[in-house]
């Protein structure tokens, strides 16, 4: 059974303040932080906490750019195989923050959550719906745009990036 979610608190003030906000109702965040400091985990474990629970959101959608950071060259396979490599993240987090090996492929099979590349969101209206943005520092102007005008009614959007080595937070 996939739909138990581990019970996660926050470590530093930062991620106390985001689960914070999160569950007063705010609607928009924008998370930053080098490697390492819970971005998308916190992001991902209070979506799946809305998607799980009695909130009335009815599906997790992870956005992201199908555009890589550097060259590494064309991937084979079709779209669906293509995408898998950009899912690697969250199949390892959502198999820990539900305790079950299989759980990204459950919830995706349940509808309850959804993969989406940045190339196919334009003509959508993402209604009720919990929308985290992944690594939008390596999106362009255009995607960022696409993305911000389809957020529907009853939805939440977390944008998350990692800011330039030479900033310090």
């Amino acid at each position: 059974q996939p739909h138990h979610l581990m019970r996660v608190t926050p470590m530093t003030d930062a991620q106390k303040e985001f689960t914070s906000a999160y569950d007063a109702g705010r609607e928009a965040f924008v998370l930053h932080g080098v490697a390492g400091t819970g971005k998308t985990f916190l992001a991902l474990y209070k979506g799946l906490q809305d998607v799980l629970g009695s909130s009335g959101t009815k599906r997790l959608i992870i956005m992201r750019s199908a555009v890589p950071s550097r060259e590494i060259g064309y991937l084979p396979g079709n779209e669906e195989e293509k995408m898998a490599a950009y899912q690697v993240p969250y199949v390892d987090l959502c198999a820990r923050l539900c305790n079950h090996p299989q759980a990204w492929e459950k919830l995706l099979g349940q509808e309850l959550v959804e993969f989406w590349s940045t190339s196919y969101i334009r003509g959508v209206t993402l209604d009720d719906a919990i929308i985290i943005v992944d690594e939008c520092q390596n999106m362009t102007d255009q995607e960022l745009n696409s993305i911000m005008t389809r957020v529907g009614n009853r939805s939440k959007i977390l944008f998350w990036y990692m800011p330039p080595r030479s900033c310090h937070y």
